[in-house]
């Protein structure tokens, strides 16, 4: 029972040291697949413009 104290410490180290990088950019995880749109408000009918997307992967579903 003694030698699973230091190694459960260990372990227990590792996880935390390790799981760092995971939470440090939650953001941009969040916002993976997420259309960038950086264009300047529309203020005439938005209808008669044309859009512009930008995306690094796009899926649709469909009706059979």
């Amino acid at each position: 029972m003694k030698k699973s104290y230091p190694t459960l410490l260990a372990t227990l180290v590792w996880a935390t040291i390790y799981a760092q990088p995971a939470y440090a950019d939650l953001a941009s995880q969040c916002l993976l697949g997420v259309p960038v749109y950086n264009k300047p408000l529309v203020e005439d009918d938005p209808n008669s413009l044309p859009v512009t997307i930008t995306a690094k992967d796009m899926q649709g579903e469909y009706p059979r």
